[in-house]
Parts: C-alpha cells; sequence; structure tokens
C-alpha cells in the first residue's frame, strides 16, 4: 500500500524537515496540514532570531518554531503603528517560553529609516521587566537602541497573557514617573539579585543618574553602552559620574550623527569622571579630529577599543575626498596621523578598526611598533604604493574611501614587517568579506546589524 506524501509519518517527516533553512520551513508549511503539524512539533534549533514587526505572520511562525532553543532575540521595530502593538500581543508574550535566552535586543525605527525624526519606539514596562525577571539567570545581553519602556498607569490593563501574567506577579512598579526608572525600575531591583546581566545598553538622552544608580544594584554588571543615534531634536544633558561607576567599562556608541553635534557630545557626554573604554563612531560619514585629540587627552589611561567605521562614499567629486582632522594638539603643526598619536598615548588600547578611510602602510606598521597591547587591528584599507596613485592626499588630511577605488593586495613583506611587532597573527581585509553594511549601498538593516554586533561586542 502506497503512502502520499501528505501521509508520512511525523517521526521520519521531522527528521527531514531538520535540516530546512528557514526560509525553506516557511514554504513547507503551505504543502498541507499535516507538513505543518510536523513543523510545529519539531522544535527548531536557531542560535539568533531576528523578527521585523511589520512581517508579523513569519515572526509568529518562526518565533513558535525556535523560541524553545534560541539564545538571542533581535526585534526590529520598523514600524511603531498598528503592527507593533500586534507583534507585542502575538510574538512576545512566546519569548517567555524561551529555556535560555542570553540576549536581548530592540532596534528602533530610528535606525532603520533615513528619516532622522521619526518617534522613539516604547516598549510595555511590564512585558519587558516581566521578560527580563523571567530570563534573569540566563540574560546577558540586554540592548534597547531607539527604544524606550513606557510608564506603567493601569496594572491590569498593561497585560492579559497568562505567562506575563505568571512572570509579573511579584513585579511592582512605582505609580509616578520617576527618573530612576529609565531603564528598570528601582522597586523590582530586590528581585534582580540574582540577575546575570553583564552589559546593558541604551540611549544616552534617556538616562539620568538616578538610572544608573538603580543598574549598579545588578550584582554582575561589568559594562553599559551608552549610544547617541541619528535622532537630533533633543538637547545632550550633562552626567556627574560618580565614583560608584568607577568599576563599570564605559563605551559610547556615536552613530549617524551630523558633524556639527561633535562639539556637542565633547562637550556633555565625554566629560570628566566618566571611565571610557571604548569609542565607537559609525556611519557618521566624516572624521572629526576634535573628538579624536579630547580622547587622547582626557581618556588615555582607560581606552581599551577605537572604532571609527564608514561605508565607501557614494559620491566621485574630487572635493569630497578628503576630510581635515582639524587637531589642535601641540603636534598639529608636525601633520602627525591622529591615530599614530592615540598608539603612542593610550597604553591600554587593544582593539583598533578603521573602516572607510585610507590609511598610509607606514602609519599601521606605527600603530603596532606604538602599541604592543594590541590585540586585534582591522583596517579595510591601506594605502601603498601599488595603489596611491588613485588618492590624492594632504599632509593634514584624510582621504575617503570611494566605491570606485580598488585595493590592491599587499606586499606579503610588508605583513611581515606588521607580525614582527603583533602578539597575534594579523592579515588583511578582504573587502568582498567585509560585512555589507561597509559596503556602498548598504541598507538600513545592514547598517543597524552592524551597530547591534559592535554596541553588544565585549572586550
Amino acid at each position: 500500500m502506497s503512502i502520499g506524501w501528505g501521509e508520512l509519518p511525523h517521526l521520519p517527516l521531522r527528521c527531514v524537515l531538520d535540516h530546512l533553512s528557514t526560509k525553506d520551513a516557511l514554504a513547507a508549511t503551505s504543502t498541507c496540514k499535516h507538513w505543518r503539524s510536523a513543523l510545529f512539533m519539531y522544535e527548531g534549533h536557531k542560535e539568533t532570531l531576528k523578527l521585523r514587526v511589520d512581517d508579523l505572520e513569519k515572526s509568529i511562525f518562526v518565533t513558535r518554531l525556535f523560541k524553545k532553543h534560541t539564545k538571542r532575540i533581535h526585534v526590529y521595530i520598523n514600524t511603531t503603528g498598528p503592527e507593533f502593538q500586534s507583534f507585542k500581543n502575538y510574538v512576545l508574550p512566546q519569548l517567555f517560553d524561551t529555556r535560555t535566552l542570553t540576549e536581548l535586543v530592540f532596534i528602533g525605527p530610528n535606525y532603520l529609516h533615513e528619516n532622522r525624526n521619526f518617534p522613539s519606539a516604547k516598549l510595555d514596562r511590564i512585558m519587558m521587566e516581566s521578560l527580563i525577571l523571567k530570563h534573569k539567570q540566563s540574560l546577558q545581553i540586554l540592548n534597547l537602541m531607539g527604544c524606550r519602556l513606557r510608564s506603567t498607569r493601569n496594572f491590569s490593563d498593561d497585560f492579559s497573557h497568562e505567562p506575563v501574567e505568571y512572570c509579573s506577579d511579584r513585579v511592582s512598579f512605582n505609580s509616578v514617573p520617576s527618573p530612576a526608572d529609565a531603564v528598570l525600575s528601582s522597586a523590582n531591583v530586590n528581585l534582580m539579585i540574582t540577575s546575570s546581566l553583564r552589559h546593558v545598553a541604551f540611549e544616552y538622552e534617556t538616562i539620568r543618574m538616578a538610572a544608573l544608580q538603580t543598574l549598579l544594584e545588578l550584582p554582575h554588571l561589568d559594562s553599559i553602552a551608552l549610544t547617541i543615534g541619528p535622532k537630533n531634536n533633543k538637547a545632550l544633558q550633562r552626567l556627574d559620574w560618580c565614583k560608584e561607576l568607577n568599576h563599570l567599562n564605559v563605551s559610547v556608541n556615536i552613530i549617524g550623527v551630523r558633524k556639527g553635534r561633535f562639539e556637542e557630545i565633547i562637550e556633555n557626554v565625554l566629560v570628566q569622571g566618566l571611565r571610557l573604554t571604548s569609542l565607537k563612531v559609525m556611519f557618521c560619514q566624516t572624521l572629526f579630529g576634535p573628538l579624536v585629540d579630547h580622547v587622547i587627552n582626557s581618556y588615555s589611561s582607560t581606552l581599551k577599543e577605537f572604532v571609527w567605521a564608514d561605508a565607501p562614499c557614494d559620491t566621485f567629486e574630487p572635493k569630497n575626498r578628503t576630510v581635515k582632522p582639524s587637531l589642535d594638539t601641540e603636534y598639529g603643526m608636525c601633520h602627525v596621523n591622529p591615530l599614530i598619536l592615540m598608539c603612542w598615548q593610550c597604553g591600554n588600547l587593544r582593539r583598533l578598526v578603521i573602516h572607510g578611510y585610507w590609511v598610509w602602510q607606514y602609519d599601521v606598521v606605527g600603530f603596532v611598533r606604538l602599541r604592543t597591547t594590541l590585540m586585534e587591528m582591522e583596517i579595510s584599507a591601506i594605502l601603498h604604493q601599488e595603489n596611491q596613485n588613485q588618492v590624492k592626499e594632504g599632509k593634514d588630511c584624510v582621504s575617503r574611501v570611494f566605491g570606485s577605488d580598488h585595493v590592491k593586495p599587499i606586499r606579503p613583506q610588508l605583513v611581515k614587517q606588521i607580525n614582527e611587532f603583533t602578539t597575534f597573527d594579523w592579515s588583511p581585509c578582504v573587502w568582498k568579506e567585509l560585512h555589507p553594511a561597509l559596503r556602498m549601498y548598504a541598507t538600513s538593516e545592514q547598517r543597524a546589524d552592524y551597530i547591534v554586533t559592535e554596541v553588544n561586542r565585549a572586550l
């Protein structure tokens, strides 16, 4: 007796479906009801789930299929319309069934749209804090980029899901909004004494010192990431960093800001008392020398990581090739590469990443000779004799990478010379293998993916 495709036993069918990609698994659900039920019986293993708010049906299916064994959840909030409310009602409650959630990331619309004035996404506080509490013994990274937790007015009206109700029965909230509750509610810190959270990222404009004091109650927290994003309609408030925060590694991430705002960041963000261990400037389309100068002068003893990343310039006008660093240091008259000064003076620098700008080959040699503590160096455009003719670099200028530029292979002798001074095996970047966000005409989601990788990265 022959058996049709719609009558295959669930066990062998599940073994076959185990090898399908997410895209093929979605296609398999349209075959028949029998196959669809076999897929739902199969508990898939996928380390990272990337969910889009505007693709609700796919997000519901993928979450249902992989929720138990996934470890990292990245939610792309590309719309704050009715789809967002449906996503919070039908997708987020499923995450309470995840067994070992280690990373929870929400990317707001500011990072997914070209419109810089797109409103921040507001997440339900009861849902979020209940989810964090549910996974407090496994969750290590919490990232709220372009998002904020809205205040709670009526506890009983904010949820109608059994998993949320079960996990939130011990949670309490302040009836009056407080600056101390910007990230986590101060009323619930006593429930987080066994929390494994070690890295929390959030928008700088939403934070106050009282909120940092709340985070200090987390026993394993050792790093925070402050994000300054493309939304530019709010002034940056100055924080007075206290000694109690000196044990925290603070990362400042400057993303897609206009050039005119760098002075405000120097004045109000990179202030005295801040223990800056990482500075990452991404997709700002300029190399602002005074910022580099300020970091060298103020954080030479604490800085461990420096990233300045841009995609190749999509214009081919020669006037857009050069960027003047405008250094005001005592070395400015000598036309010294500011990164050379950084490697010279920052004694704990471990990671140096430069994308989107040409770096002279002998400067690269200088980096590793001056700073033997480097453990990683990633430079995608190294200027050497074979490709010097395509870049007209002035003595006091930094040259942007154009989309039409071509990097010729670096001589093996130079690679060998660089590795003589490193404690790791360094090799040149291959342009074809760079992250898609570092290429011309990258999409907003590709850039957001790269940003999340950097913001969540710990040394």
